[in-house]
């Protein structure tokens, strides 16, 4: 059974004042999460070609909680200036269950500010229209499976039941992380926005930057351990690029249309710093910092 319940409230206005517009919303919203699993096996077939449960002499079963929560509060602010200066602010604030207390609350704000110069000039048969815009934000993300802070126990269904007591044991194959941090992502971006001759060509240019840190991750270590990964909070990735868009027609009559689409894109991705437990490094710590890469 799964089951994912959303509460929220929010407030919006608007309002013209003079050259300006101010909009905006505040709110605020709940999430549970709840997933129920039961897995049921059979041992030893009484009667071969009956598809049932019953029809195994031992049968085993198992089943798996997973319980989320995620409080937020959040709002935006949207401001323009007749019809050329345009500027929107947003920003929200989670609290997750699945991080360590103290990690668990984290801000995310973001701004964009886009300016359509050509409202400024006179008409042009050249240059049609014209747009120069800028964004900044900051986005962070939680655990998506939650108890990965502490072990948690469960009876071995493989293990018969002694003196009335199941046999139990740790449930996961994975350290746990008890300073659990979200992972948290900046990035910006600006661009511009060109029209000439009427449509005849639209040009979009666009540079984009965005570093993570503290992913969390999964990362490989011994079996001899009794365990097969730790969960960690690991690197800075820094994602770099730039993309160009040309939109051509050669040819625009009443009833006919020809565009020639012209894309450009260019991209690197570098990690600036690794967690300390990959291969060449110093002994994993759960507390040990960042290993910083040339």
């Amino acid at each position: 059974m799964f089951r994912e319940t959303n509460t929220e409230f929010m407030l919006n206005y608007g309002k013209q004042v003079s050259r300006f517009w101010i909009g905006g919303n505040l709110g605020v919203n709940r999430m549970d999460y709840r997933e129920n699993l039961l897995n049921t096996t059979g041992r030893d077939i009484s009667v071969k070609g009956v598809k049932s449960i019953n029809n195994f002499k031992t049968k085993l079963s198992n089943e798996l909680i997973l319980r989320k929560r995620i409080n937020s509060v959040y709002g935006a602010v949207n401001l323009a200036y007749e019809n050329y200066l345009y500027l929107d602010l947003t920003g929200r604030n989670d609290w997750s269950s699945t991080l360590a207390m103290g990690n668990n609350s984290f801000f995310y704000p973001s701004a964009s500010l886009s300016f359509v110069f050509t409202e400024l000039m006179d008409k042009s048969n050249f240059l049609t229209f014209g747009k120069l815009r800028f964004s900044a934000a900051q986005t962070g993300t939680d655990a998506v499976e939650p108890y990965q802070l502490k072990l948690t126990y469960g009876s071995n269904p493989d293990v018969p039941i002694v003196g009335g007591y199941a046999i139990g044991g740790v449930a996961v194959d994975k350290v746990p992380f008890s300073e659990l941090k979200p992972s948290i992502s900046k990035s910006y971006e600006a661009g511009a926005n060109l029209v000439f001759f009427n449509n005849r060509l639209n040009l979009d240019v666009t540079w984009y930057q965005s570093n993570t840190r503290n992913q969390i991750l999964n990362a490989p270590i011994s079996s001899s351990s009794g365990y097969t990964s730790a969960v960690i909070n690991s690197g800075n990735v820094r994602n770099r690029g730039i993309e160009v868009t040309a939109i051509v027609k050669p040819v625009a009559t009443k009833n006919f249309n020809w565009d020639i689409n012209v894309n450009f894109a260019r991209n690197r991705n570098k990690i600036l710093e690794l967690s300390p437990s990959y291969p060449g490094s110093t002994p994993w710590h759960p507390r040990a910092g960042p290993t910083r890469l040339s």
